[in-house]
Formats: C-alpha cells, sequence, structure tokens
C-alpha cells in the first residue's frame, strides 16, 4: 500500500500504551487504539496503530483526536505522524472507565474509577465536571478526597484549553509543549497579552513565528512589543552575519523595511528596549581605527558611560557613529577590548630592543603596513585586520623577516583567514 505523507487526515481514538517518551521535547511513540471499524493503513492484527510525534505527556486510556498524516517507516512500517494532539472524551462506559483508571486525574485509580462509572454511568465525566460534591455518593470517597479529585479534573481541563486555545491560532503541538512548559498555567495570558514574548523566552521560536500567532490574535501591526520584539530580530540577524553592532540609520531601515511601520516608532521601542537593559546605544569615534598611541583612548571610548555617552535618540552627530548593540554582544565586546589592553600593557616586548639595522623594511609597503610592523615589534600584543587583499598576509612575511633577520624565534598558528 501507498501511503501518502501530503494528504492531512484525523485520527481518534485511545491510548494502550506509550512506548517512549522524551520529556524535554515531548516526542513520543503511542499505540493507540483507533474508533470506528474502516480499515486503516497503519493498523496491526491487534487492532493498534503506532502514533508518532511531538506530544504532550499521555497516560493509557485517554482520548485523543490527532490531525497529521500516514507514513512509512523503512524499519517499523506504517505510523500516524502527528501535527495536532487534542485531548478528547471518551463516549462510552468502558472508555470513561478506562479514562478516569489511567492515572490522569489524580486520586482515581482502575477500582475506583469502576465504581464511580458504576454508580453515575454515563453521567459519570458530568458529574465530576459540575457536581463533584457528589462523588461522596460513591463509597471510599470523603470530602477530602472528592476535593483532591474535583482539583485534578480541573488542572487536565486547564491544559486541555491551553492546548486547544494554541492550536486554534496554528500552534502545532510541538510548540504548545514548549510554551505550557516555560509559562505553565499563565500560558494563555502569555500567549494572548503579549505573543513576542515567545521569541524572547523560548528556543527554538524566532520572531516571524511570535509574529504570525500575534497578526492571528489580532495585534495591531504597531503594537509596541511588535516593534520591540522586531529590533531584537534585526539585531540578532546582523549578529548572525557577523556584525556586533549596525548603525542606528541601517536598523532603522531594516526595522521599517520587516514590520511595515512608520520610521518614528522606532526610536520610543529602542528606548524601552534601553530601559530593560535589552540593547545598549554606544558612539563610536568616525575617522578609521585608532593608531597604536590612541588605543587605550579608544577602548575609554567603547566604555563611554554617563554624561559623555548620547542616550538613545539623542543626535550623536556630533561624537561619532550611532551604533545599537544587543547588551550581552555589547559586554562581551567591551570585554574583550579590557583583556587586550591588560595583556597588552603587562609585559614589555622581547623584541623592542632591536637595533634598527635590523628593523630595515621593505620599501614597497604602505605606510599602514609599516606601522603594523613597528607596532608588533614595538607591543606584546597586536591585532592586524583588514578585509581581503588588503595586505595582511604580506605583512605577516615582513614582520616574518624581521625576525628571522634577527635570529629571533618564532610561532605561527593558523597564520591566514582561510586555514584559520
Amino acid at each position: 500500500m501507498t501511503l501518502d505523507k501530503a494528504s492531512p487526515e484525523t485520527l481518534t481514538g485511545s491510548v494502550e500504551r506509550l512506548t517512549y517518551y522524551n520529556p524535554e521535547n515531548g516526542y513520543s511513540v503511542v499505540r493507540l487504539r483507533p474508533d470506528g471499524r474502516g480499515k486503516l493503513p497503519g493498523v496491526s492484527r491487534d487492532g493498534l496503530a503506532t502514533v508518532v510525534g511531538n506530544l504532550p505527556e499521555l497516560s493509557p486510556g485517554e482520548y485523543l483526536r490527532l490531525s497529521g498524516s500516514w507514513t512509512n517507516h523503512p524499519k517499523h512500517g506504517a505510523q500516524f505522524q502527528v501535527e495536532i494532539c487534542e485531548r478528547i472524551l471518551p463516549a462510552t462506559l468502558a472508555g470513561i472507565r478506562r479514562y478516569l483508571g489511567s492515572g490522569l486525574v489524580k486520586g482515581i485509580g482502575p477500582r475506583l474509577a469502576e465504581r464511580i462509572v458504576a454508580h453515575f454511568g454515563a453521567s459519570t465525566l458530568e458529574v465530576i465536571e459540575n457536581q463533584p460534591e457528589r462523588l461522596e455518593e460513591v463509597a471510599d470517597i470523603g470530602p477530602k478526597r472528592a476535593g483532591l479529585i474535583a482539583r485534578a479534573w480541573q488542572e487536565q481541563k486547564q491544559i486541555k484549553e491551553i492546548m486547544l486555545f494554541l492550536h486554534s491560532y496554528g500552534v502545532t503541538t510541538n510548540l504548545a509543549i514548549k510554551i505550557y512548559k516555560q509559562y505553565g498555567d499563565e500560558s494563555l495570558a502569555v500567549v494572548k497579552n503579549d505573543p513576542y514574548r515567545l521569541a524572547r523566552d523560548i528556543y527554538g521560536v524566532g520572531f516571524k513565528t511570535a509574529d504570525r500567532i500575534a497578526q492571528s490574535l489580532g495585534l495591531p501591526l504597531d503594537h509596541p512589543s511588535r516593534i520591540e520584539a522586531g529590533l531584537v530580530y534585526v539585531l540578532n540577524e546582523m549578529a548572525d552575519d557577523g556584525h556586533v553592532y549596525a548603525p542606528r540609520s541601517l536598523l532603522e531601515e531594516h526595522v521599517v523595511d520587516l514590520l511595515q511601520v512608520p520610521p518614528e516608532l522606532i526610536q520610543p521601542g529602542l528606548e524601552r528596549l534601553a530601559q530593560e537593559n535589552r540593547v545598549i546605544e554606544d558612539t563610536l569615534p568616525l575617522g578609521g581605527a585608532p593608531g597604536p598611541e590612541e588605543a587605550p583612548g579608544a577602548l575609554e571610548t567603547s566604555r563611554r558611560g554617563g554624561s559623555t555617552q548620547p542616550r538613545i535618540g539623542e543626535s550623536s552627530a556630533a561624537y561619532g557613529l550611532s551604533a545599537i548593540y544587543l547588551s550581552s554582544l555589547y559586554y562581551t565586546e567591551v570585554g574583550v577590548a579590557e583583556r587586550l589592553h591588560s595583556l597588552g600593557c603587562a609585559l614589555p616586548s622581547r623584541l623592542s630592543d632591536l637595533p634598527p639595522a635590523f628593523v630595515t623594511l621593505d620599501p614597497q609597503l604602505s605606510p599602514e603596513q609599516e606601522i603594523a610592523i613597528r607596532t608588533a615589534l614595538s607591543h606584546p600584543l597586536s591585532i592586524l585586520t583588514g578585509g581581503p587583499g588588503t595586505g595582511k598576509t604580506t605583512t605577516l612575511r615582513a614582520l616574518i623577516a624581521v625576525i628571522e633577520s634577527a635570529g629571533k624565534r618564532y610561532a605561527l598558528a593558523s597564520p591566514t583567514g582561510r586555514a584559520a
């Protein structure tokens, strides 16, 4: 039989047993007893079907409505791959007994489930839902146990409502599980009031997923949370491309293009993010990289704070380039600069006493390359940077030639960008 992976189908039935469950992501392998007598491609001789996918934590006896498609595993055969999982209530007395006796509702085991169903019959679930005090009519159930059962029932009901709500807005079961694990009973409130928190709090949830949920909930395009999430998203995208910060003007351009909102909304969003210390604006000096004598001053420029640093939104033309950082990257950059500065000042260079005769440089070197070589010889630590074809390798070869002419020892470790 050929199975069509692309055709969405619905499968309902009761959980017979759990073969595998991963508590981290909810991935499960479940044996399900399907409802109905129609022929299904994945039902084995014992009347069970194998269901796989990211599912909430299940118990034998639970009734499920699953949306997904049949697939054919090369080793395990036909399986139902789940996209959406909904818990539903059983309709038969046998189903109700299995459901209550599954351990899903705390305080009810298989024997007590039999007595409760024997007493209330088809009205059992309605009684637990609306008149839980009537459970005391059953032998061995007192007020304390009835209250425990009622609370457990409401807890399961709340989880079910959360899952149904998330599914109704296109959230897969896998994501719904992550949301519930993160926020618990507050899941509905978080998703309704600030769906962009999902991108901030839950690994694997990006801005576009949160934005899709927010738009399906009817949040306006200019909602403050959307502006903030868009700013953080663009900064993260630029970081993935190797940029530690974004020039303010470029960031605004990208965010306006992404969100399709007026440019004047960007500054208030940056101010809110700055107040929460999620972004930091720094002012970088214009006019190129500082020379070796200027390095300490340049470090202090990158650490500027207080009254000498313009606030978010304040004109910084008199200072230099306005750069917006994610806070974590800002502190990382400052920490690296501080560490390099301390290493550079720790010990004198072992090459600083070379006689001038040994520092004769190739006349074809540019002034910048000469500065780089003399800096490397006179400082215990130096950094040579530049794009492709700017002469870094040529500079390094000239430096090695000076060291070799002086009879000094040296070592190279991945000296080229390709090797690194």
